[in-house]
């Protein structure tokens, strides 16, 4: 009895998952809001990559998940969009936790540095402010005859320059 209940409630697991893909992807054709697109890695993966893919299935669409196009965000981007409604249970992507991590202990040691509850390193200190006078600098670059191309400051530079300094990523 016990072995005909656990078949049996397996076939009923298997038919709802099967149920649910099949409306996820009808949803999906008629354009309803059912599913999201992840922002997936593959290969060598950079902190910008990184911290988009941190959020898991929540982007509204391909484009907002990759881009206008591959190459959007930086050369070589190998990153791929996928359309689901769980990115964990994404074949390849059990990657997600540790993107959050990685992402949210960048942000949390940003807000510490900028409480004053726990400074940065010397080194990483001098990174964030370098890149800060970059992006403040476009009278500088004008002076000089250039475009200023660079978008203003948020907390994500910084972020990214944190994720890059305390894991090792481009």
């Amino acid at each position: 009895a016990e072995a005909f209940g656990n078949y049996l409630q397996n076939v009923i697991n298997e038919s709802i998952r099967k149920t649910g893909d099949a409306n996820l992807w009808r949803d999906y054709e008629r354009g309803l809001a059912g599913g999201r697109w992840c922002r997936v890695p593959v290969g060598e993966t950079c902190a910008w990559c990184l911290m988009l893919a941190s959020q898991g299935a929540w982007y509204v669409s391909r484009e907002s998940a990759l881009g206008e196009s591959a190459d959007h965000y930086h050369r070589d981007c190998n990153c791929i969009a996928v359309y689901h409604a769980d990115a964990e249970s994404i074949k390849g992507y059990k990657e997600l936790e540790r993107y959050k991590n990685i992402y949210y202990d960048a942000e949390n040691t940003r807000i510490a540095n900028a409480n004053g509850r726990e400074k940065y390193p010397e080194d990483l200190a001098l990174r964030v402010a370098n890149a800060k006078a970059e992006h403040a600098a476009p009278e500088e670059a004008r002076a000089r005859g250039e475009e200023y191309k660079k978008k203003p400051w948020t907390v994500y530079n910084e972020d990214l320059i944190v994720m890059r300094y305390k894991h090792g990523l481009k």
